[in-house]
């Protein structure tokens, strides 16, 4: 069981389909990545420690990213 709490995201409908079209049509993968994990933290109430197995990075950084949404 995961203790870790989900990173409360408060996304507009429109915010997350503006960073859903960024993911979807970026080359950049660095910011395709990071798109990634606010959707997912936005849309799916994943902990950062589970986006960071998915994105493959640290936890840290998951966090630090998804702190500039809140």
């Amino acid at each position: 069981m995961n203790l870790m709490k989900a990173m409360q995201l408060d996304l507009t409908a429109e915010e997350i389909a503006a960073i859903d079209r960024l993911y979807q049509t970026t080359k950049d993968v660095r910011l395709r990545t990071r798109s990634q994990m606010v959707l997912l933290a936005a849309e799916q109430h994943l902990t950062p420690s589970e986006i960071a197995r998915i994105v493959r990075q640290s936890e840290q950084s998951v966090r630090n990213w998804l702190k500039r949404y809140q």
